[in-house]
């Protein structure tokens, strides 16, 4: 799983507009876990921790700050990692978690093969590459299908905001649905950058004999006889 981890110093999290400006960054970069510095506040309640990451599942766990300092919170996606163990003195906070993602994978093992080293080797990237691939298929799916329909219901909700007769629920769940698509346009500009890319590699291997004529004929014409 590519995790995506957000360290903060924030200087304190009690004001509002600091909440929503914390809010703000974890939805649009998309992050998987967030560990924030210097809290100063005694107490996280769901309150607070709605305001921080207002996302179904969000798990938490904090330090309390001694005073008017120090602090720690750290908060992670509930479908992403599993609190294994916990260690937490007066100054510290020590977490153990493992990826469910990764589980998922190596929960299943491939079938014992038999041969020299590089023939297993083979053997088990191949089924390791069609295990990434059905992962990939279940987890995110069409891309393109998946933001096509996010788009239907934004413009469904547009329609109804046109004739005043949208609610309050649907234009915040508007909002989310904007924020969806954006991180679904960003993993499809991935897609295709790393498809590009392969494609480039594809035809530097197979202009290789090119290449070295053009070596060879530089190497020529640089020579100087004696």
């Amino acid at each position: 799983m590519n995790a995506q981890i957000l360290s903060w110093n924030v200087q304190g999290i009690r004001d509002p507009t600091k909440q929503a400006v914390i809010s703000d960054v974890l939805n649009r970069w998309n992050v998987n876990m967030v560990i924030l510095q210097e809290t100063k506040i005694p107490v996280i309640n769901s309150t607070i921790s709605r305001n921080l990451w207002n996302r179904a599942g969000v798990e938490l766990a904090y330090q309390p700050s001694i005073g008017a300092s120090g602090g720690l919170c750290i908060m992670w996606r509930g479908e992403e990692f599993e609190l294994l163990d916990r260690h937490d003195d007066v100054y510290s906070l020590a977490f153990l978690l493992k990826s469910r993602r990764t589980d998922t994978i190596q929960s299943a093992k491939p079938r014992p093969v038999k041969g020299n080293p590089g023939y297993v080797l083979w053997k088990k990237l191949q089924w390791l590459k069609q295990k990434l691939k059905t992962w990939n298929w279940e987890t995110f799916g069409s891309t393109n299908a998946k933001m096509g329909g996010l788009l239907e219901e934004i413009k469904e909700i547009n329609f109804k905001e046109e004739r005043n007769c949208a609610t309050m629920e649907e234009s915040k769940k508007k909002v989310d649905l904007k924020l969806e698509y954006k991180r679904w346009a960003r993993l499809e500009e991935i897609r295709l950058r790393q498809k590009n890319k392969d494609k480039w590699v594809e035809e530097g291997d197979n202009n290789t004999k090119y290449f070295h004529k053009i070596v060879n004929h530089r190497r020529k014409s640089n020579y100087i006889s004696c």
